[in-house]
């Protein structure tokens, strides 16, 4: 009796299962691969800076020390300011506080036009409704069935008041919700030690682990990977400052406080893709709704965000990211999308790179070939 023949797997099928695996596996544990995630972005900017320190003979692990330590202290220094400035926003906010009311009393009472009259005769309406709908109240002194009975007296209401906190306390509610990130950012910044450290080290192993024979193949995916990355991390930062220049200029033309401040924040918060401009174009158009007595500098403010958001999301970016990373830009917005579904926030801020090493994945690998098609410039 022969036994009957198995059928064999298509190709496509293993392909489209392991994507499955991966996918399920990098949200079940994105609590890892998130900080090295972050921790190989971080690498890969501070590599150049380690090699030139390591030309002028420096030792590897003082040249990544030296790094890290600068990196930290303009970062920290950098976060001071901005805090600072943001304090001080927020103290000088009292003495705009005529120009505040008399915007929220115009934006509470109707005008004289079209819709101050829509809106007049809208209430009009709810209050007839309103006085329709109400019951008519009983008279006096008329008789309701049976004289209701006395009710025995409720019981008392009792409010337990906490005791004041303590110093420690407060402390400990303050510093508290900032635990988490500051976790996050520790593990990040070991990772990245680790990675820069152990860089040649890492390279050989994955060298070994993928096997002799493709050795080739492998240097020059990772080549290319780092290289994409590289001039995208490049790429952004130069737009990014150009913007945040730009920004600041405008502001301080239309007579905006503080327009380095805001031209600061806009340039940071633009890494993070389409939410960033949103609440960087906030921050100073409030600003300009307390300092300013007419609707004019409120406007000239969104104007020029908005000009610049467009003319930078939908031309400069895709022409340039397109051109250096080998992504198409409906490729962008779709990937931005799944891995801000997968990660949150933090696979919103590293779409793009993720998505590099993706279509590099699919270049070099046969069976992942539909990736680079898909999503390839």
């Amino acid at each position: 009796m022969t036994r009957p023949q198995r059928i064999p797997i298509s190709s496509g099928v293993r392909t489209t299962g392991i994507l499955i695996g991966v996918i399920f596996v990098l949200y079940a544990a994105r609590e890892i691969f998130v900080p090295l995630a972050f921790a190989i972005t971080l690498a890969l900017i501070l590599s150049p800076a380690v090699a030139r320190l390591q030309k002028i003979r420096v030792g590897r692990a003082p040249a990544v020390a030296l790094v890290m330590m600068m990196t930290i202290a303009t970062a920290c220094a950098t976060a001071w300011v901005i805090f600072n400035q943001l304090v001080a926003v927020a103290n000088e906010l009292p003495r705009y506080q005529q120009n505040i009311d008399s915007k929220l009393k115009a934006l509470r009472t109707p005008g004289k036009g079209a819709l101050g009259r829509a809106t007049a005769s809208v209430k009009e309406l709810g209050k007839e409704l309103s006085a329709a709908s109400t019951p008519a109240a009983p008279i006096p002194g008329a008789r309701i069935g049976r004289k209701s009975e006395s009710q025995p007296g409720r019981p008392l209401a009792v409010q337990v008041v906490d005791e004041p906190a303590t110093e420690l306390e407060y402390v400990r509610d303050v510093v508290k919700p900032f635990l988490g990130p500051l976790g996050v950012a520790g593990i990040v910044l070991i990772f990245s030690v680790f990675l820069l450290t152990k860089q040649n080290d890492l390279r050989n192993r994955l060298f070994r682990l993928v096997g002799l024979d493709q050795l080739n193949l492998m240097t020059q995916a990772l080549d290319d990977a780092t290289r994409r990355v590289s001039r995208y991390l490049l790429m952004q930062f130069l737009v990014n400052a150009a913007f945040g220049a730009l920004c600041g200029a405008g502001l301080y033309l239309i007579g905006i406080p503080y327009a380095i401040l805001w031209a600061s924040v806009a340039a940071i918060l633009r890494l993070v893709p389409y939410v960033g401009a949103i609440v960087a174009v906030s921050l100073p158009f409030l600003l300009s709704l307390a300092v300013f007595d007419s609707w004019t500098p409120p406007l000239l403010v969104f104007l020029l965000y908005a000009t610049l958001e467009l003319a930078t999301g939908n031309f400069i970016e895709p022409m340039l990211y397109g051109a250096h990373t080998g992504i198409s830009a409906l490729a962008l917005l779709l990937t931005t999308v799944f891995w801000t579904a997968l990660w949150g926030p933090p696979g919103l801020i590293l779409s793009t790179p993720l998505t590099v090493c993706v279509v590099v994945l699919g270049r070099y690998v046969p069976q992942f070939s539909f990736l680079h098609i898909i999503l390839g410039g």
